[in-house]
């Protein structure tokens, strides 16, 4: 091998260990922002030197459900076994951490129902289109307002003149002169 592409590959090698040793720290810690952030780079959520604990162990022993419920979204294995022979599963059982149990058989449970999974995939690409429809209405609500709100600025000075004009300054509200304002300028 080239000593370039020797040295490429160490330097790969050394950036992979980095982030696997960043990963299982922050699961250990329970540090959701950092575990988000190595994720949305790419880390992998089943990396472990030879033998280790994976990041999942690590949140498991600590009882950092978000933490779990994190790495088992983008593929994180529950059946892995650390150098004590341990699943998740037990590494969590064992100090009473329920949550993170629950969370993994969970997981399995929808791994090993195809119809589940498919049925829960669908839902959450419901929830993402909702999310998108929702951010396009309330951009369009906030249009509307804004027009709305001009609107009614020019028309009340419209009305306040007219009122003035026709001496019903005392006898209307200013919600009363802006409904007339608009009946009037949408008469026109």
């Amino acid at each position: 091998m080239a000593h370039a592409a020797q040295t490429a590959l160490m330097n790969m090698s050394g950036r992979d260990a980095d982030a696997r040793a960043r990963l299982l720290a922050a699961c250990a810690r329970g540090s959701t922002a950092t575990v988000e952030g190595l994720l949305e780079a790419h880390a992998d959520p089943n990396a472990a030197a030879a033998g280790s604990s994976t990041p999942l162990h690590a949140a498991c022993a600590n009882g950092h459900e978000h933490v779990v419920a994190m790495l088992l979204a983008p593929g994180a294995r529950s059946d892995v076994s650390n150098a004590e022979g341990l699943t998740p599963r037990p590494c969590a059982e064992r100090p009473g951490h329920h949550d993170c149990v629950a969370l993994i058989d969970t997981h399995r449970h929808l791994q090993d129902n195809p119809w589940l999974r498919e049925l829960t995939d669908a839902h959450e690409q419901e929830q993402q289109q909702h999310a998108v429809s929702f951010r396009e209405v309330s951009a369009e609500a906030s249009q509307h307002a804004e027009a709305l709100a001009a609107l009614s600025s020019k028309h009340l000075g419209t009305c306040s003149g007219l009122s003035r004009s026709l001496g019903l300054c005392s006898r209307l509200s200013p919600s009363a002169c802006l409904a007339l304002s608009l009946s009037l300028s949408l008469s026109v």
